[in-house]
């Protein structure tokens, strides 16, 4: 017969927690140690130390409060997965939600509930079905049983039947280049090799769909900082390439938003074509949105004194560190208004709510999935980019490389 956690040594139950947490996320995000080691032992650690909590409490309320433990320990798990993704360390990866990303009447109900409605429902359906395999009598089980149905309802009918906001009277066509550029690779001569690749493509695409209004290149896909190194032509080969890129998108006469690196921000930037080229000082028209939410440990690592060694020495093996945005912008073409989440930032609830409320007509999202050598990291950010438009009610558009 299986044991509750009321049976069990507190040192057992925080042991097995803490194991648990370390495991679960060594498998499901195995991707993240081929990123940067670093990053991907932090969030395991991390994960060891909120299971560790989570089995402790789930111990207290099976001990003190048996009788609505199924209930408890619901929310209780619902309570530190909610925890789990806010702050510096938040990490939205893992979430039980996001396993039902294809069962679209389900995920629909996110407009209400956003995804904690459809989490509690999950965690509910397990802990009340847990309970009656323990006991293997249904019939003292009867009224958790109706609760469990009334949360069901309560969470999917209204949802089920909300209806996707009307599209707007504007048409926007949008033409997105993958590249399959290897992320890992450096030197101002793969940089310009990749421009050069996304040019190409940006041409064939455009003989096959001339009416196209917008051209999207992934994120890191122009890696120079092509603005600045124009302006202050302190490199040659990086001064050739911003030109060359500049010429191109006054040739096309067709605005490109593409992921950049822009003053040591991970960037979103629109180039749009000038009506007369050279007429000023710079050669095309931009609009900038600074990543916000960076990757903890590879784009941003703290300060802390006692990870100071740790920082300096991957600054010297050649980690870059990126600065952090300070607000969200919105990037504007013609009378559309573009959220435009950098990376994993689409898996962040709150940054899309933030951009929708300032107004955003669609999201256009620009990642770089290609580092994780993973299909499995790939799906896992589409899943959960697919309940942000579902909480909003927009739609979203994606442009990844590989």
């Amino acid at each position: 017969p299986t044991r509750r956690s009321s049976d069990l040594p507190l040192k057992t139950v925080s042991a097995a927690g803490a194991l648990w947490g370390f495991l679960l996320f060594c498998l499901c995000c195995s991707w993240l140690y081929f990123y940067n080691f670093f990053a991907g032992l932090g969030v395991c650690l991390l994960m060891a130390v909120f299971y560790c909590l989570l089995f402790l409490s789930i111990k207290f309320i099976d001990v003190h409060l048996p009788e609505y433990s199924f209930l408890l320990n619901s929310i209780i798990f619902l309570l530190f997965e909610f925890l789990r993704t806010k702050g510096y360390l938040g990490f939205c990866y893992g979430q039980i939600v996001y396993s039902q990303w294809k069962m679209i009447p389900l995920v629909k109900t996110a407009r209400i509930f956003d995804v904690w409605g459809i989490s509690f429902l999950i965690y509910l359906t397990n802990f009340t079905l847990a309970e009656i395999i323990h006991d293997k009598k249904i019939k003292i089980h009867f009224s958790k049983l109706i609760i469990l149905i009334c949360a069901f309802l309560t969470v999917f009918l209204p949802g089920a039947f909300v209806p996707q906001k009307e599209d707007k009277t504007s048409v926007l066509k949008v033409l997105m280049i993958q590249n399959n550029s290897d992320p890992w690779k450096n030197g101002i001569e793969q940089y310009t090799n990749e421009v050069e690749q996304l040019k190409e493509l940006t041409l064939q695409g455009l003989a096959q769909y001339p009416d196209t209004q917008l051209i999207v290149w992934s994120e890191s896909a122009v890696v120079v900082d092509v603005i600045n190194h124009y302006k202050n032509h302190t490199n040659e080969r990086r001064y050739n390439l911003a030109r060359s890129l500049f010429e191109f998108i006054n040739q096309i006469n067709v605005p490109v938003l593409s992921g950049n690196n822009y003053l040591d921000y991970n960037s979103a930037v629109l180039f749009s074509p000038k009506k007369v080229p050279g007429t000023d000082e710079f050669p095309v028209n931009y609009q900038v949105y600074n990543k916000n939410h960076l990757v903890p440990f590879s784009e941003d690592f703290p300060e802390c004194f006692l990870l100071k060694p740790i920082k300096t020495r991957m600054e010297k093996s050649g980690n870059k560190f990126w600065k952090k945005g300070e607000d969200i912008q919105l990037i504007g073409l013609n009378s559309i208004k573009i959220g435009t989440p950098v990376c994993f930032e689409d898996t962040f609830s709150d940054i899309t709510k933030k951009m929708s409320e300032k107004g955003a007509d669609i999201f256009i999202n620009v990642s770089n999935d290609y580092w994780s050598n993973s299909a499995a990291c790939q799906y896992q950010h589409l899943s959960q980019a697919v309940f942000r438009s579902a909480e909003t009610g927009l739609y979203s558009l994606r442009c990844t490389n590989s």
